[in-house]
């Protein structure tokens, strides 16, 4: 499964490259493209979860965005299978993870990448990148409403203090509240330009720590 896996990923970063280029360039998403590709992660999870979730684990630094749709992607899918949703619901899932973040494309580079803190209008500009996600998303064809409430809200968090918002407890979605979960593990485990990289351990400790404020307790656990 894991040589399928891996045919898989190839196929899927291919697609998210192609997402954010031509986002850049104000085109449409192919939303039939994002539905063949989550339906073969959707696939390999169920086979195997193990495989596909392992390469999660090849980080590339200078491709951060692609990499990280993809990786929100294949742990919110396993998430979705650990919990027993429906195939249809991972489907969703995969869909609205894949393209959470290409609202980011947006936003200036100089903003994504800068290595200092950022000013507070920046960080007002950085807040708007889950509205732009749904908004890009809202111009294609065929993505399920599901899929864009995700986008919207996996920055939301349970105790109010997320966005763009602020929406606090079952006020977000079920969708959103696992990729807000799966979005800050993968985020913090991955070296950005101004914070290097944790190990999983101290990411799942974090996460432990936050659980009974920012994300939903069983979601945690």
């Amino acid at each position: 499964e894991l040589e399928t896996a891996q045919v898989v990923q190839k196929e899927a970063q291919s697609v998210v490259r192609n997402i954010m280029n031509d986002v850049r360039m104000g085109k449409s998403i192919e939303s039939e493209r994002v539905k063949r590709v989550v339906n073969s992660m959707v696939d390999s999870i169920l086979h195997n979860p193990d495989a596909l979730v392992s390469l999660t684990q090849i980080k590339n630094y200078d491709e951060y965005t692609f990499i990280h749709s993809l990786d929100v992607c294949i742990l919110s899918l396993s998430m979705a299978r650990h919990i027993n949703l429906s195939r249809e619901e991972m489907m969703q899932i995969g869909i609205g993870a894949l393209l959470h973040d290409v609202g980011k494309m947006r936003i200036s580079p100089h903003i994504l990448k800068k290595p200092a803190t950022l000013s507070e209008t920046e960080w007002v500009e950085i807040r708007k990148h889950p509205i732009y996600s749904m908004e890009i998303m809202e111009t294609s064809h065929d993505i399920p409403d599901k899929s864009k409430e995700l986008a919207l809200q996996h920055h939301e968090r349970c105790n109010g203090k997320g966005y763009p918002f602020g929406l606090k407890g079952d006020s977000i979605g079920a969708f959103g509240q696992i990729a807000g979960v799966i979005d800050f593990y993968d985020a913090i485990t991955t070296d950005r330009p101004y914070q290097k990289a944790i190990q999983p351990h101290e990411a799942i400790r974090q996460i432990y720590e936050k659980g009974h404020a920012e994300f939903d307790r069983l979601l945690v656990e």
